[in-house]
């Protein structure tokens, strides 16, 4: 059985730590979670997902959103995974935290 990177916390999110180096660049710039993640996450009871890169900047998807939105995606050798273009994310920028009412 696969290892989940990241963890669920008390607050039902999957926090993980990701590198910007690692967007999916094309058909349109995406983050990308292995389906078995998701899955994991879901039946550990988590309703979200929350990304932090090494900025600082943090992306937040509900799991319905990800299964709703997200579109399958398989690049050899990784594991399938499911793709959200960024748009799709909340994005939180500690840099300009007035946008998402002091959030950082």
């Amino acid at each position: 059985m696969n290892k989940i990177p990241g963890r669920v916390g008390r607050d039902g999110v999957l926090h993980k730590r990701v590198k910007t180096q690692n967007i999916l660049r094309l058909p349109e710039p995406s983050w990308c979670l292995a389906v078995f993640q998701v899955d994991a996450a879901q039946q550990d009871g988590a309703h979200g997902v929350e990304l932090e890169d090494e900025r600082g900047i943090r992306y937040h998807a509900s799991l319905d959103l990800i299964r709703a939105k997200g579109t399958a995606y398989q690049k050899p050798p990784w594991e399938p995974q499911i793709r959200l273009p960024l748009r799709l994310w909340a994005i939180a920028d500690p840099a300009q935290p007035e946008l998402f009412g002091g959030r950082s």
